[in-house]
């Protein structure tokens, strides 16, 4: 079955997500504004594990991640609005 989350913002943020299989999450990140959008994926010790996007323009893109089964937490730095849905393939 699949799973899917949104968040969304403005700023910075820290949004935490559980997932309870080894999954493969596809993140879908936008920010439509001419300012920084940084976003991390951290383990639950807050390790990263990759770096989603890093803008500092218009930002619309998508990423892959295979994760184990856990908490995960996305680090996000913005300086204006954004939105990041992630689902399993």
């Amino acid at each position: 079955y699949s799973q899917t989350h949104t968040f969304e913002g403005t700023g910075d943020s820290t949004e935490t997500f559980t997932t309870a299989s080894d999954r493969t999450w596809v993140f879908r990140m936008s920010s439509p504004a001419k300012e920084i959008f940084l976003v991390t994926i951290k383990d639950k010790n807050g390790d990263a594990i990759d770096v989603l996007a890093d803008a500092s323009d218009v930002y619309a893109g998508t990423e892959s991640v295979t994760l184990k089964a856990g908490t995960y937490y996305l680090d996000i730095a913005a300086d204006a609005p954004w939105t990041i849905t992630m689902s399993t393939e």
